[in-house]
């Protein structure tokens, strides 16, 4: 067994004792009875895009930030240093499961919502799974210099988790566009709207090149973070 699976099965393990699947799966479905009855059906694609971006933060943002906080908390962490699991072992076994139940959370959302709007699949996964993988790093990232939630989330979690979801007023026509081309997360919520939308080339264009340096910058913080504030990532 590779280092990254053992990793990715410990942490399905305490991720199911944390009952975040029981959890994730009733905010789901919650969510999506929200855009079915609140969202009118012409507009439903744009709505699950808006979910999505502002919903998908407590599984991974927020659920990945308050692993690494209780691993820190019990100690784990000062053993993985004599482990074989490498730092990079430990964020990417965090960012896949977390972003693989984002992905169930995501798909039960749909299914309750959609109402049978025309949709690209592989644009939609796409889009969740680099929004789910962003927000984990990022989480992971900000969380790492912290002994507790509140100390994280108070002030630095809440505001980069609120500036992070200010896209979605593009959707809505609020604000100059290009504004919210600053923010990454404009990328992968194009992605999501491309999946029931057509976009334009450049536009295109702008998700996916945003969405590769997105990811490479948030892995790139991700572990200086880990080095800096935690003691390993070297390797």
């Amino acid at each position: 067994m590779s280092r990254l699976t053992a990793s990715m099965r410990l942490d399905v393990t305490v991720q199911a004792r944390s009952q975040l699947y029981v959890i994730g799966a009733f905010v789901a479905v919650a969510l999506g009875l929200m855009v079915r009855f609140l969202v009118p059906a012409e507009y439903a694609g744009r709505g699950l895009a808006a979910f999505y971006l502002t919903g998908l933060g407590g599984t991974t943002f927020l659920f990945g930030a308050s692993l690494l906080l209780l691993e820190k908390s019990e100690r784990t962490l000062q053993a993985l240093r004599t482990s074989m699991i490498t730092p990079a072992d430990y964020v990417l076994s965090k960012a896949l499961t977390l972003t693989s139940f984002a992905l169930v959370e995501s798909l039960i959302v749909y299914a309750i919502a959609a109402r049978g709007v025309p949709t690209n699949f592989g644009w939609l996964l796409l889009g969740i799974f680099v929004l789910g993988v962003f927000y984990t790093l990022v989480g992971l990232a900000l969380a790492a210099p912290h002994e507790a939630v509140t100390s994280f989330l108070l002030p630095t979690g809440t505001l980069v988790a609120m500036i992070l979801q200010l896209p979605f007023l593009s959707l809505l026509g609020v604000g100059p566009d290009w504004l919210w081309h600053l923010i990454p997360t404009q990328a992968p919520l194009l992605l999501l709207q491309g999946a029931f939308e057509p976009l334009e080339a450049w536009q295109w264009g702008y998700a996916g090149s945003m969405s590769v340096v997105m990811l490479g910058g948030a892995w790139w913080f991700c572990q200086r973070r880990f080095r800096r504030h935690i003691g390993f990532g070297g390797r």
